[in-house]
């Protein structure tokens, strides 16, 4: 399947979902000095979709954290 952009209205949607925070640390977007992202919780690399179910608000640490990765100890 082709790789699709993320719509502004999904964007919306996800930062709405996640209540402005990061779904991992549940830092505050509006105090963070670092810029959020929408990120893939199953990477692209690994066969992910672009869906809302598969989308997710990120804190910059915690994206550039998890990476491609999708298990943990």
């Amino acid at each position: 399947m082709p790789r699709r952009y993320i719509t502004v209205a999904e964007q919306q949607q996800v930062i709405e979902r996640a209540n402005r925070r990061c779904e991992y640390c549940k830092s505050a977007m509006d105090y963070s000095s670092q810029p959020f992202e929408i990120e893939h919780i199953v990477p692209i690399a690994e066969a992910g979709e672009t869906s809302l179910d598969n989308l997710a608000l990120a804190c910059g640490g915690c994206n550039g954290h998890k990476y491609t990765k999708v298990e943990a100890i």
